[in-house]
């Protein structure tokens, strides 16, 4: 019990140290020489917003510390599980999210939901909910029927419909996440005792919905060819991914300094996104971004 407690104690401190240089770098990325941040409008502000989400989801880890996961299995009635009613709402969320009426674009994507309070909105990707209903739900479902996972029909099938429905949901705006679903799915599935050769009955159905999806897409073809010839779309397609690398380089190995980064000034559209990597490794150099990496391992 102690051992196990001495685990979760240096969990926390990894990922509230992580947490901690996402904030801190995301306030740094959102620095504007053209714009004048008025604390009475702080929610406009990407930085600012930043620094109030931090101290919420550290309290938010520390509450839910507490719950009792096992609360989550399945019973007789499918019902009385949280994990049945986390699947529906994920479905029910990354369904409306397709609809204009529902959902918001954001760099032509329609993968959010924006929910309004008052004066400022907040915007919900439903998502990363299903990433995490997903796993509580096949890992309920494993955990019931864990002496008849062995039968195709009856067990293997039914939870293969529920996944390929949510991935499906997803996958027409968001490729990435369907596709990290779909995978941890069947890594919990084969960890369950799922047969291998049951999994293999999936990959030409897989397949093929690999295909359409990549191959209905503009924007996914249009990526692939950047990556395949970046060079010839160096200020197009591959314009992100190259500004990305001349920040980490221009970090060498110490850094320019924090807060002394250039490349957020324009260069680095989403710099506070998914590229936050790159202000790190310029403004802390390779130091930087090694510290980073290690933590990532330890977690």
């Amino acid at each position: 019990m102690i051992q196990n407690r001495s685990i979760q104690d240096y969990i926390f401190v990894i990922v509230v140290a992580l947490m901690a240089i996402g904030a801190l770098f995301v306030f740094s990325a959102a620095a504007d020489i053209n714009q004048q941040i008025q604390l009475d409008n702080f929610y406009r502000f990407t930085a600012l917003r930043q620094l109030m989400f931090f101290p919420l989801a550290v309290m938010v880890m520390v509450c839910f510390s507490f719950f009792n996961y096992r609360k989550l299995a399945i019973p007789n009635n499918f019902l009385k599980s949280p994990a049945v009613w986390l699947m529906i709402l994920s479905i029910i969320f990354s369904a409306a999210v397709l609809f204009p009426k529902f959902g918001t674009e954001i760099n032509y994507a329609r993968r959010w939901l924006r929910i309004p309070l008052g004066s400022i909105s907040l915007s919900f990707q439903p998502s990363e909910l299903a990433k995490w209903s997903t796993i509580f739900f096949v890992s309920a479902y494993c955990d019931r029927f864990h002496d008849s996972l062995g039968l195709y029909r009856k067990r293997f099938i039914p939870i293969c419909t529920i996944v390929a429905f949510v991935v499906g949901l997803i996958l027409i705006e968001d490729f990435g996440t369907a596709a990290f679903i779909a995978i941890l799915s069947f890594i919990i599935l084969i960890a369950a005792g799922v047969k291998f050769t049951h999994i293999l009955t999936l990959a030409p159905p897989a397949l093929v919905a690999f295909l359409v999806a990549l191959f209905s897409s503009k924007a996914r073809i249009a990526r692939i060819t950047a990556f395949l010839n970046p060079s010839d779309f160096a200020d197009s397609a591959n314009y992100q991914a190259n500004q990305s690398l001349i920040a980490l380089g221009s970090g060498e190995v110490w850094g320019k300094g924090l807060g002394r980064g250039i490349c957020k000034y324009g260069h680095l559209p989403e710099d506070t996104t998914d590229f936050i990597f790159a202000i790190i490794g310029e403004e802390m150099g390779l130091i930087g971004t090694a510290a980073v990496i290690i933590l990532f391992m330890f977690f």
